[in-house]
């Protein structure tokens, strides 16, 4: 009884570096991804809706449109992690999340060259900075709170696997509201002075 117990602490001490690791190469593989498709794809018209984009959206979406799209996902892999398929959903959101990211940087590289290449950091280099980490961890506690409650219903056995993911999320939380800020008050500046 005591080596079942030491090897069942052993294995779940060693499972958040293997969920991590795992949700780090799924979001490689997406940047490898949107990196190849966005430079692959761009087109004229892929330069002029990004003209319309920065001219539009970036500039004038406001506190809750910018809090909507940082919230988006985070959000989900939060409701997620009570269920059963947050397994499934978190490196799905870790792999879309990284394509999209990805995607959009090599497009404004592919239609506009370097000079395109700082609006891009700005827009979604600075943000994604912060937005990936949050991301990954939120994706790997929604894991792990799935994967306890298949654990449950499989074998009875409970491990509080979600102690602190409340925290975590308040904290999240915290640093994409400052996000939303950085997009509506300080981008408009900064993509002022570039174009």
């Amino acid at each position: 009884m005591k080596n079942l117990f030491l090897r069942t602490a052993r294995r779940a001490a060693a499972r958040p570096r293997a969920e991590l690791t795992f949700l780090c190469a799924v979001a490689l593989a997406g940047v490898a991804a949107g990196s190849i498709s966005g430079s692959v794809f761009a087109s004229p018209l892929a330069a002029t809706t990004l003209e319309d984009f920065l001219q539009t959206d970036v500039l004038s979406s406001g506190l809750v449109g910018s809090l909507r799209s940082l919230f988006a996902f985070p959000l989900l892999l939060f409701l997620a992690a009570g269920s059963f398929f947050g397994v499934a959903i978190a490196p799905v959101v870790v792999f879309v999340r990284a394509y999209a990211l990805s995607c959009s940087v090599a497009t404004v590289f592919a239609c506009y060259s370097y000079s395109g290449l700082r609006c891009a950091a700005f827009i979604s280099g600075v943000p994604g900075l912060i937005l990936f980490p949050c991301i990954i961890i939120l994706a790997a506690d929604c894991s792990r709170c799935s994967r306890n409650l298949i654990e449950l219903r499989v074998q009875g056995g409970y491990q509080d696997a979600c102690e602190g993911m409340a925290l975590r999320m308040i904290i999240i939380s915290a640093l994409l509201l400052m996000l939303a800020l950085y997009d509506c008050l300080l981008l408009p500046l900064i993509l002022g002075a570039i174009l």
